[in-house]
């Protein structure tokens, strides 16, 4: 066998591991057995006779294949990947990168929001938050952020102090309610058992209380203002207000004003509520204010400094909301009374407030008991006067121009809407009073203004003394807009109104129609003497209808007024005299009188007749009644009036089962004239059952009824 060469190379510097510890070893041995020496020649030769083996690769020879996504590197800087919560590192003897996550980097010394988590290529996120579940119903668990631990009370759901007594040691029976609990005391009158102990308001079984604040000697003490909420849950009537809805339960709060100041006090209630204040706790007498409302509000001006009593009370126990600001006092205006009034001759925006002002007069288009305030101009020659006023709260305001300050029968025009307005056209030279009148509720501020214009004349239909003729047969379209209230009208209020004027030629009988195809309610007046009384007939709706019989030739009047300036079509028709016929027996649906195709005019009395079909309206309609049977070939729109009936009627429409709960179809009460109904409805082909009732169950009586059969 040949004999080999090994040629031992210089000693190479390597780092220390076990892997070189063993090689290390293992070259100590071999140089042993070799007689290796201290030689210091470069090389030497050993004829061994083996032969030699491949030359080492080094490191190389004995690494691992690379992880997914390794990244290789020779030393530590090559491994910074930008998280900051990751230890990067170079692992030289496997030649690729380390990136170890180090979470407590990313803690934020919260407890409650859990621990946070280092993502490998993302850095630090939200770990899951600390839920403190002990999985126990009979516990309310909650996170303590202070202390860093989780708490578990027992469960109080309405925070009472008494844990629920469906949980061991626990004795409310309601545990979502805050007033009832086993160490509550049983509230007089609130219809609950407060103490859990089986009784509702027995005073027998331990007695009962008041609720809190019931009286002036536990008043809730509202400081100096501020927002409260009281609740007259179990208290007593103890107080009579001067104004309201009676006999109340009430609570009292206690207010110091320690300089004067102006006082505000509001409610918000969801019942009818009562609210005072009174300098002398529960006196009457003592009141400075007192309004029966839902939500509103009594405003005090300059109160001196002293101790004053906010009553609330309502109809029925409930929560209200109380608002008491105090602020710098304000001087009472100036025009309190005509001697005062505000000259206002050049026009202009004029402020002005109804807080503490009394209602000196009365006006035609007023409310009873409304604020007044004064004002007056004058002007040197024919003029158009403007006048508008306006509240931020949206209540309606009275103007009432006269000629003479505290006489109103002086009275040259009154309005009275929300906001209100008038234009006064071509008004004379001469002195004028402007009363404006406040609502009754509420004191409220305003703006009034005023412009005085050059003279122009009044649109046509404005007044009585120029009405727009009318056309027998024709409809005219019309508008409010731009017209003022000059006619009082028995069934209407005072809102502005057009004037109309037809001359009848022989004896008829006429219809007048008024209406509107975007809505809107109407009242209309026919007269002979416009402006005047008697009136032959006033009716309202939407839209608003009558029917006049047998009208002798003449000449007439027509008067349309609304709630808004909108548009309408007025429809007049005349005929010959329809004849009346006198009805009887017509007391059930079997026994019914059978109206015509061209329908007709009835005439008859329930006095004689018997109560048989109630209603929907009018008090359940459960007087005498009379019953009128249609029978219809084809769809007709079928309008129905009792005007002319001298009773208060309630009018409707059957169908069979004509006495069944499935028999009503339509039921009107006061729809029409006075007591009279008006019906307007388009009926389907087939049998039809119209009866004229009475309000209530005693109004009965000779009735007139009108039925009017058309296309639809």
């Amino acid at each position: 066998m040949p004999v080999s060469s090994v040629m031992v190379p210089p000693a190479k510097p390597m780092r220390p591991s076990r892997s070189r510890g063993r090689l290390a070893i293992a070259a100590s041995l071999a140089c042993f057995f070799a007689a290796c020496g201290d030689d210091d020649a470069p090389f030497m030769f050993v004829d061994t006779g083996v032969p030699p083996p491949p030359a080492d690769a080094g490191p190389q020879d004995a690494r691992q294949p690379l992880p997914d996504g390794a990244t290789l590197c020779t030393r530590d800087r090559d491994c910074d990947d930008g998280i900051e919560c990751t230890d990067d590192r170079c692992d030289t003897d496997r030649g690729y990168c380390l990136n170890e996550v180090d979470a407590e980097v990313c803690q934020d010394d919260s407890f409650c929001n859990g621990r946070e988590i280092c993502v490998p290529g993302r850095g630090c996120d939200r770990g899951p938050p600390e839920s403190c579940n002990d999985d126990d119903v009979c516990t309310l668990d909650a996170c303590d952020e202070e202390n860093d631990t989780c708490l578990h009370r027992e469960r109080d759901l309405d925070g009472d102090g008494d844990p629920d007594e469906h949980c061991m040691g626990g004795e409310d029976c309601d545990d979502l309610d805050p007033r009832i609990s086993s160490t509550a005391s049983e509230l007089c009158d609130d219809g609950v058992d407060n103490n859990c102990n089986g009784d509702v308001d027995d005073e027998e079984a331990g007695g009962c209380a008041s609720g809190p604040h019931d009286t002036c000697a536990d008043p809730l003490d509202a400081g100096r203002g501020g927002f409260f909420v009281v609740s007259t849950v179990g208290t007593a009537v103890d107080y009579m207000a001067t104004c309201g809805f009676g006999v109340m339960h009430d609570v009292v709060l206690e207010l110091e004003v320690a300089e004067p100041s102006d006082v505000v006090v509001r409610v918000s209630s969801d019942v009818p509520t009562n609210l005072a204040l009174q300098s002398e706790c529960g006196s009457r007498t003592s009141e400075l204010d007192c309004l029966a409302t839902f939500d509103g509000e009594i405003r005090s001006r300059a109160l001196d400094p002293g101790t004053y009593f906010v009553l609330v009370q309502t109809t029925d126990p409930t929560e209200v909301g109380v608002e008491i600001v105090v602020s710098e006092p304000t001087p009472p205006p100036p025009n309190l009374t005509c001697d005062g009034a505000i000259d206002v001759s050049d026009g202009g925006v004029f402020r002005g407030s109804f807080v503490d002002v009394e209602s000196s007069t009365d006006h035609a288009c007023g409310s009873f008991g409304g604020a007044d305030l004064y004002y007056r101009f004058t002007l040197t020659e024919t003029q158009d006067v403007s006048i508008r006023a306006s509240t931020g709260t949206g209540d309606a305001v009275t103007l009432a121009v006269r000629r003479t300050c505290s006489d109103a029968s002086s009275l040259v025009r009154c309005a009275n809407a929300s906001p209100s307005s008038m234009l006064l056209h071509q008004l004379p030279a001469g002195d004028y009073f402007l009363v404006v009148e406040g609502p009754t509720f509420r004191e409220t501020d305003f703006t009034l203004t005023i412009e005085i214009l050059p003279p122009t004349p009044a649109p046509m239909g404005d007044l009585c003394t120029n009405p727009i003729p009318l056309t027998i047969g024709e409809t005219v379209m019309g508008t409010l807009l731009g017209f003022e209230d000059d006619v009082a009208t028995s069934c209407g209020y005072h809102y502005r109104d057009v004037v109309y004027t037809f001359d009848l030629e022989e004896r008829s009988d006429v219809r007048i129609e008024v209406g509107s195809s975007t809505g809107g309610y109407f009242f209309v007046e026919t007269t002979q003497t416009c402006g005047m009384r008697p009136e032959i007939r006033c009716v309202s709706g939407g839209p608003s209808r009558t029917v006049l019989r047998a009208l002798e030739p003449g000449t007439y009047f027509v008067v349309v007024e609304s709630f808004t300036a909108r548009a309408f079509d007025l429809t007049l028709t005349a005929g010959p005299p329809v004849m009346v016929t006198e009805v009887e027996g017509n007391d059930t649906c079997e026994t019914a009188f059978d109206v015509p195709p061209t329908g007709g005019a009835f005439s008859g009395n329930t006095s004689t007749l018997a109560n048989d079909y109630t209603w929907a309206c009018g008090a359940s309609g459960a007087s005498n009644d009379a019953v009128f049977r249609l029978d219809l070939a084809s769809s007709r729109r079928v309008v129905l009036t009792t005007e002319g009936s001298t009773y208060d009627t309630v009018l409707g429409i059957r169908r069979e089962p004509c006495a069944g709960p499935g028999g009503e179809v339509v039921c009107r009460d006061d729809g029409g004239f006075m007591m009279a109904d008006t019906l307007d409805q388009t009926l389907d082909p087939g049998t039809w059952f119209v009866v004229v009732d009475g309000f209530g169950s005693a109004m009965s009586g000779a009735y007139l009824l009108d039925v009017m059969l058309m296309d639809p």
